[in-house]
């Protein structure tokens, strides 16, 4: 282990050049977050000090570390003690913000690939806890580390047949084919549809190929409501939908939510038709 006196942003002795410590003690005097990606796995976890809760993931982590960057280094800035195992490096750091002298500790671990797995900071004291809450929340509402952007994307739906199935879901609801690419290695096909202005949204028409997936065909939810199809005018699409012959288990009411019925496909799969009270964006 390597026990290191006061030092401003040089590493420890004897590490190579690409050692994660080298590698964060470059940055650091460089002042330029560009090579975080770079440094940390894809499945990093940073612990702010003014967070609770971590930050996981290379790009949430690289945002806010990369936040921290334009926070804390400033010419005060200097690590007063380095110690360095094989897997793990402790690294205390003084600096000075708006005249507030604060005393921290950088918790550093890393992989056999050399990437930093885990990222912790802890500060003292209180008010430059204070300090660093209001300056690293200026800079994260500023943009600095904007939350990621997931969606579901798909859901699968499991169906005797795919033609069977796009007869009703693009011949008669009207939802748009995607894709119906041949699979002949698995002796399946990739069909995918969605109904018409969908932005993200998709159906995976999946044939069932066991018998156990056979047995699941529209019953994927045990007789609940399985999906919710939003629209502009229900009005508009219930009157279309009974003429082109699908059955309402319910009819079109009034709820606090806003207006609803309820159809079955042809397999038995029950659908929420809505006009949400709040028209869907």
């Amino acid at each position: 282990m390597n026990i290191e006196p006061p030092a401003p942003a040089e590493p420890p002795p004897g590490l190579a050049d690409d050692h994660p410590i080298a590698v964060w003690h470059r940055l650091v005097r460089s002042a330029d977050p560009t090579g975080l990606d770079a440094l940390l796995d894809a499945d990093a976890v940073f612990h702010s000090p003014v967070v609770h809760t971590p930050q996981r993931g290379r790009a949430l982590a690289a945002a806010y570390l990369g936040a921290a960057f334009k926070v804390f280094f400033n010419p005060t800035f200097r690590y007063v003690r380095k110690i360095v195992g094989p897997t793990d490096a402790m690294l205390e750091f003084e600096t000075v913000i708006d005249g507030v002298r604060i005393n921290g500790v950088d918790l550093i671990r890393w992989n056999a690939a050399g990437r930093i797995v885990e990222f912790k900071v802890m500060i003292r004291p209180l008010k430059a806890i204070q300090l660093i809450h209001e300056r690293m929340g200026a800079m994260l509402r500023g943009g600095a580390a904007a939350p990621p952007r997931q969606s579901i994307g798909l859901v699968a739906l499991v169906v005797p047949d795919y033609d069977e199935a796009l007869a009703f879901y693009v011949g008669v609801l009207g939802f748009t084919l995607l894709e119906d690419v041949p699979v002949p290695a698995q002796d399946k096909r990739w069909v995918v549809v969605a109904p018409p202005g969908a932005r993200e949204s998709r159906l995976l028409l999946a044939r069932a190929a066991t018998p156990a997936q056979t047995a699941r065909i529209g019953d994927q939810t045990g007789g609940r409501v399985f999906l919710f199809l939003t629209t502009d005018d229900l009005a508009r699409d219930h009157r279309r939908y009974r003429d082109a012959g699908v059955v309402f288990v319910r009819e079109p009411a009034r709820e606090p939510y806003g207006t609803v019925a309820v159809f079955r496909d042809p397999w038995g799969n029950l659908w929420d038709l809505i006009e949400p009270a709040t028209p869907p964006r």
